[in-house]
């Protein structure tokens, strides 16, 4: 992933209302990202979640709580993914294909689809999830992976602050956000690479940038351990930008999901 497209890309962002969407500019052209172009790039089910579940909900393991998580990885609550990992690759350790494939699916949501630090960690609730492997296959992740993602690049909301007498203090959401922007180094959570890949696909001539083609393979045809260092400058992102006619196909999608939305509603009604 390129950290100086992400960077640029997030700096560039619009100041909007929707708690889940994210608008960004790039030639003088707004580029929406949400949970519409989120599926379309990653392909992952994002239908709406069941009545029961709340998205907010980070429930962890309570002492004395019988839990499925001792059944799949043990009673210790503090292995990481790393953990995890060592236990899929250890072959003295025998595992049914069952067990193996329940971890596997562990590794990719929480390593990959909704990773939030630097030490990953099993998510409690996951774990449990995974009893059922049905309902396990058939949630929408890539909803649950869109919300943890945008939320992490966009203002926080308004917090107020303690009553000092003579005035109510703020904390400034987007001067925090610059501020967080402004440091060495910035950590995303979810799956941010979803919003590289609507810039490879929307702005013309950024892949022409990469000095390795790839984009013929897949994960599966992968053979080496490390991935290739795509490196974008700064430069060079200022000097697309400048040169090149962008076309977006952000506005064709709102569009269509608008007339969808609509066809949808006139069927309900006739």
């Amino acid at each position: 992933m390129s950290g100086k497209l992400m960077h640029a890309l997030l700096c560039r962002q619009l100041v909007t209302k929707k708690k889940y969407e994210l608008w960004t500019v790039f030639g003088g052209h707004p580029m929406r990202f949400s949970l519409t172009e989120f599926a379309c790039v990653t392909g992952l089910p994002c239908a709406e979640f069941s009545e029961d579940y709340d998205p907010d909900d980070d429930s962890v393991f309570v002492d004395g709580m019988k839990s499925y998580w001792d059944e799949l990885i043990g009673p210790d609550k503090t292995v990481t993914l790393r953990d995890v990992s060592a236990m899929l690759t250890n072959k003295r350790k025998t595992l049914s294909s069952d067990h193996r494939l329940k971890l596997a699916f562990l590794l990719i949501v929480d390593g990959v689809l909704i990773a939030s630090n630097q030490i990953c960690r099993p998510t409690f609730k996951y774990v449990e999830m995974l009893a059922d492997l049905d309902k396990f296959l058939s949630f929408p992740w890539g909803k649950e992976s869109f919300l943890k993602t945008v939320v992490g690049m966009r203002p926080n909301k308004r917090n107020l602050g303690k009553s000092t007498g003579k005035r109510q203090l703020t904390t400034d959401p987007i001067k925090s956000l610059v501020n967080q922007l402004q440091q060495k180094t910035f950590r995303l959570k979810g799956f941010p690479l979803a919003l590289q890949l609507i810039a490879f696909r929307n702005i013309p001539g950024l892949l022409d940038l990469l000095f390795d083609d790839s984009t013929s393979k897949t994960i599966l045809h992968w053979k080496r351990l490390t991935h290739p260092k795509q490196v974008i400058s700064l430069s060079q992102i200022h000097a697309l930008e400048s040169n090149l006619k962008v076309f977006f196909y952000t506005s064709i999608i709102y569009m269509v999901s608008i007339i969808f939305s609509f066809y949808k509603s006139s069927l309900i009604y006739y």
